[in-house]
């Protein structure tokens, strides 16, 4: 568990640590351009504290659904024009039912195989737009976490984005059908790879029983198991008000 722990903190270090350099050669290619001379630069706008809050707090306002987060945490930094997000659903993978392994998993990335708005295509080319990402984490036991990040000065824009993922998704049975397909694929792709084997076993073998021990991708009979209710009464009961985190 541990070794778990810091080898999640590590990505998360690296990751972080990419975005920044990303963002500073974002800096000095807009400098390069002439966009920004020191003498006419314009200050990035980074969210206020209270302004950052109200925008979170206001994702759900005009959903008449209660998915607001229950706990909002964040730290205020100006040395780069990038705002991240983590959103954390209270449901991981030591939840799912031992007959449909990978519910959380699925249910979690179904959120972004697009909107009531937009499809999925046309929800990721807005978020490009913006210069913003957004992704599942992986490895999540415990809750299944959202990484999101984007230009300071489209933030509200981003939220906007957000909102429509977390609280209008669309979650279609011929989207689970293909995001299915696509799971098994992988699974069975791990099956040929002798890391991803080792380290399956490795938990098996540390954990035993223990819901821990199982692979938050699931296995191949417990995929095929997921059905389009169980997705959507997952989503019912993990992304309301009280099951939701957000850190930024």
């Amino acid at each position: 568990l541990l070794h778990e722990r810091q080898t999640q903190h590590f990505i998360r270090y690296s990751r972080k640590k990419a975005c920044r350099a990303k963002g500073e050669r974002l800096m000095r290619t807009a400098s390069q351009d002439g966009l920004r001379s020191a003498s006419e630069a314009k200050p990035f706008r980074v969210a206020a504290p209270l302004a950052f809050v109200l925008a979170v707090t206001a994702l759900a306002a005009n959903a008449q659904s209660p998915t607001v987060p229950k706990k909002i945490q964040f730290e205020e930094d100006h040395s780069l024009p990038i705002v991240y997000l983590d959103i954390v659903s209270d449901a991981g993978a030591v939840q799912d039912p031992p007959s449909k392994l990978g519910l959380a998993n699925i249910a979690s990335r179904m959120l972004l195989r697009g909107t009531q708005r937009r499809s999925k295509t046309e929800f990721f080319r807005q978020v490009e737009l913006l210069g913003g990402q957004i992704s599942v984490g992986g490895h999540q036991q415990e809750g299944m976490e959202f990484h999101a990040e984007v230009l300071s000065e489209n933030l509200d824009k981003f939220l906007d984005l957000l909102e429509e993922t977390l609280v209008k998704p669309k979650i279609t049975a011929e989207e689970l059908h293909k995001l299915k397909k696509e799971t098994i694929g992988k699974i069975l792709e791990q099956k040929g790879d002798d890391r991803a084997l080792a380290g399956l076993h490795f938990l098996r073998f540390f954990y035993g029983s223990h819901p821990y021990g199982n692979p938050v991708i699931g296995t191949q009979k417990g995929v095929m198991a997921i059905t389009h209710k169980d997705v959507l009464d997952h989503y019912s009961r993990h992304f309301g008000s009280d099951t939701l985190s957000l850190f930024g």
